[in-house]
């Protein structure tokens, strides 16, 4: 699964603030559709780490500045579509406007097209 990571912040009397860290694109695995691991990934830094399941960071992706928390994923199920393209995923860009397609081997290291 493939979702947006945010976080939401409550605070007394009833206030929610996003603002804490930016949108990304995260992935988790399932043998069941309950119960989810969160694997390490390793591929982008957060608060000094890359132990995280972040597979679209935040920021610019050279010049490009794609909307990473909204993105549409599939896998390719045609048998002729190359190797490293065998998932792809199409992202809003904030800058300039327009869509982004991506694509990649397992999406783990996500590269635009």
């Amino acid at each position: 699964m493939y979702d947006k990571s945010w976080q939401l912040t409550v605070t007394a009397p009833g206030k929610v603030h996003t603002g804490e860290h930016p949108l990304f694109t995260c992935y988790a695995e399932s043998d069941d559709g309950i119960h989810w691991r969160k694997p390490e990934l390793g591929l982008h830094e957060f608060k000094g780490s890359k132990a995280n399941n972040i597979v679209i960071p935040h920021g610019k992706m050279g010049k490009v500045n794609p909307d990473d928390g909204h993105p549409a994923v599939f896998k390719d199920e045609n048998p002729n579509a190359p190797a490293d393209a065998k998932y792809k995923a199409v992202v809003r860009s904030n800058s300039p406007k327009g869509l982004l397609a991506l694509k990649d081997a397992d999406l783990n290291s996500i590269k635009f097209e």
